[in-house]
């Protein structure tokens, strides 16, 4: 018989959403492939403590919890938003994600995160950080959270030519 606990290893050419809680508390699991993949739901990794990897390069949408309690070293993805406690108690140290425009409450609360690349991140929970210190981010936001320092602030060059623009119908 099949049990849960005795995934080691996902392969899922065709699978277009991991569902909620699908592989929560997976004391085995370590490696996943998701070629299709556009969601992951809430909690769908909870617990999930040997894993490592997570290759979802489609992937928009990352649920609440979804790598809560995750030794996580790797994460390829593409989300829009960084949900509640997404990462919380994650083994991430370092997360390239530069479709991320937004960081939730809690999202890498009690994290091992040290290093986070959003450039595209415009909006970040004063709270998304909590129980962390000296956070290196880069990203658009106006601020950011007082226990995370910003490496380099990325530039809305759009933004800004607006504003050019704006200035010069003004002055005429």
């Amino acid at each position: 018989t099949y049990s849960q606990n005795d995934v080691f290893f996902i392969f899922g050419p065709g699978l277009l959403k991991v569902g909620e809680n699908a592989f929560s508390l997976n004391r085995r699991l370590e490696s996943v492939y998701l070629q299709r993949c556009t969601a992951i739901s809430k909690g769908a990794f909870r617990g999930c403590n040997r894993l490592t990897k997570v290759l979802a390069e489609k992937c928009a949408s990352l649920g609440e919890e979804a790598f809560m309690w995750c030794s996580l070293e790797r994460l390829v993805a593409n989300p829009i938003i960084l949900a509640r406690n997404t990462f919380l108690f994650c083994g991430l140290t370092k997360l390239k994600l530069n479709s991320v425009e937004k960081i939730d409450f809690r999202a890498f609360c009690k994290s091992k995160i040290r290093e986070l690349e959003v450039e595209n991140c415009c909006e970040i929970d004063e709270n998304a950080f909590e129980g962390l210190f000296n956070v290196k981010i880069v990203c658009k936001a106006e601020s950011v959270p007082q226990n995370c320092t910003r490496v380099k602030q990325i530039e809305d060059v759009e933004a800004q030519n607006r504003e050019i623009e704006a200035a010069k119908k003004i002055l005429e």
